[in-house]
């Protein structure tokens, strides 16, 4: 009687010790995911928040689409960090007569990706797909953006009517000029050198669309690294060199950039003026693209480890 005691003494024992172990587990895998954000450098912080900085102040509609696609990219990489996924709402306007006038307060569209609904990670991307398809391309946009008490983008705000909203207009993020002069640093460059961990971030942006891909979105892909070229037009390093191979059977506008002195010449840095002229041929690019047809897009890397070339083919077969 003794025995069968003390033996259910120690399975007791066991079980607690096991179910106790796992709850450590469990609460330092939860400490771990809570407290990157602390542990994330000046440098780190920047490299997250440019990713959405350079849309700030006054953009098409095209480009708020190209912001958006961006935020879904970024809710995926971090899914395990949601301080890391900023909350997004949509102002709308009594002139605003577009399919987004009442996503923010739908129950599949503002009120998820504004954070408030509890299951809003299960459907952040989804209502903020639903919200691109809803916004006027040509339409101009205002982009707020906000940052939280860590240093980090916690919030972004869609305004539908850009004229009237208030903003401090000595950010240099707000400005809607745009410089096609990637190279506004006299020779100089800062060539700094990216962590494991920024450096995924980066590569991120633009992974995202290698393979097959319809043209809607290699446009939304060209768009990313036309604002990838404005952040970084520093450090030409990390700007990446833009090739189009065309087919036999490629009867669109692109089928000569290429070859062209104000296309591929300048996108694929063989041009001796290629940092005046990128963003504009990559502009060309996009027009000339059919948002329909299937492209290929090969993406390849460096030996620092981050994205250096884009190729871009008309038509490619099964490897």
């Amino acid at each position: 009687m003794k025995f069968q005691f003390a033996t259910i003494l120690g399975v007791v024992l066991v079980s607690t010790l096991i179910i106790a172990s796992g709850m450590y587990v469990y609460t330092s895998a939860q400490s771990t995911i809570q407290d990157t954000t602390i542990d994330m450098s000046t440098q780190e912080i920047e490299a997250f928040n440019s990713n959405f900085m350079i849309y700030g102040g006054k953009q098409t509609g095209s480009l708020v689409k190209a912001l958006i696609q961006r935020l879904i990219a970024n809710a995926k990489v971090y899914e395990e960090e949601p301080e890391k996924i900023p909350s997004v709402k949509y102002v709308t306007s009594e002139d605003d007569n577009s399919d987004a006038k009442d996503w923010q307060e739908s129950d599949e569209g503002g009120k998820v990706t504004s954070k408030e609904d509890d299951n809003w990670k299960e459907n952040y991307s989804k209502a903020l797909q639903t919200l691109s398809s809803g916004l006027e391309a040509k339409h101009t946009y205002f982009i707020e953006i906000k940052t939280g008490d860590k240093g980090l983008i916690s919030e972004i705000i869609i305004h539908y009517d850009s004229n009237n909203v208030e903003y401090d207009d000595t950010d240099d993020n707000s400005s809607d000029e745009y410089d096609d002069d990637i190279d506004d640093s006299n020779g100089e460059y800062e060539d700094t050198e990216f962590t494991t961990q920024e450096i995924q971030a980066f590569n991120s942006n633009f992974t995202t669309y290698e393979g097959k891909q319809t043209g809607s979105q290699v446009k939304v892909l060209i768009q990313r690294l036309i604002a990838n070229a404005k952040t970084y037009r520093r450090e030409p390093s990390k700007i990446p060199s833009v090739e189009y191979v065309t087919s036999d059977n490629d009867k669109t506008d692109a089928k000569d950039w290429q070859e062209s002195d104000d296309g591929g010449k300048a996108t694929s840095k063989e041009d001796d003026n290629w940092k005046e002229n990128y963003s504009k041929a990559l502009q060309v690019l996009l027009n000339c693209l059919h948002a329909k047809h299937t492209y290929f897009v090969e993406i390849n890397t460096g030996d620092k480890g981050y994205v250096n070339e884009v190729i871009i083919y008309y038509d490619k077969g099964e490897e």
